[in-house]
């Protein structure tokens, strides 16, 4: 029999939430001119910047590049605890792989939201807890309609501002009729660096009394 190739798996750089349908990520903008020499981990991925000349029409490099972050997390199965006991969920914490700082142009958070049965609609909304970086007081979606395809939330992660707003999470579940008092929710989101200065994103089960008003009254689109 022929020898089967190996198979190359490649590295997950966005963590779940909620199963497939909430993921999370970290991106770091660096130059790429900054990369020459440095020895990175193989699980982080590099992305050359490029964009159309308006003049030729060609895609030509920009001299920045993307870098995508591996992670590690605890091993709690968030969504699972979530349909069968919320109240009792413990937090998920994703500790991203960090960078030299002299190569940090700027970092996002990239919230993705793809089609799936597990969680049919979600609405996001943030407390302005630091007056330094004001929020709005309305709820916002990454997909609203059924049809669309994976959709992303971009977040800056201590890069203009060195406080981060707890992004809460309106969520709507599939569930059996026996665990239909699961079905609606919520979760918080924080984040924050630890002594090794590596971005740790906790989700956690959150209590409808420490929501914002606007976001318990938001429709969790399809629905």
């Amino acid at each position: 029999m022929p020898e089967q190739a190996a198979v190359k798996k490649t590295p997950q750089w966005f963590q779940s939430i909620i199963a497939k349908t909430l993921k999370v990520g970290l991106k770091t903008k660096v130059l790429t001119e900054n990369l020459s020499g440095i020895s990175l981990d193989p699980k982080f991925g590099i992305k050359e910047e490029e964009k159309i000349d308006s003049l030729t029409k060609n895609w030509e490099k920009t001299g920045y590049a993307f870098v995508r972050h591996p992670a590690t997390t605890n091993d709690v199965n968030l969504f699972e605890n979530l349909l069968l006991n919320p109240d009792a969920a413990q937090p998920l914490t994703i500790t991203f792989g960090t960078l030299p700082t002299e190569l940090k142009i700027n970092q996002q958070l990239n919230f993705r939201q793809s089609p799936g049965p597990e969680a049919p609609g979600l609405a996001f909304g943030r407390f302005t807890m630091f007056e330094s970086r004001p929020e709005k007081p309305e709820p916002f979606y990454i997909r609203k309609d059924p049809s669309e395809g994976e959709k992303y939330l971009n977040l800056d992660c201590f890069s203009k501002s060195p406080a981060w707003n707890p992004l809460f999470v309106k969520y709507h579940l599939s569930v059996v009729p026996s665990l239909q008092k699961n079905e609606y929710g919520y979760l918080r989101i924080d984040v924050a660096k630890n002594e090794n200065q590596e971005i740790v994103v906790t989700t956690s089960h959150a209590n409808e009394l420490d929501i914002p008003e606007f976001l318990k009254t938001a429709k969790t689109f399809p629905y």
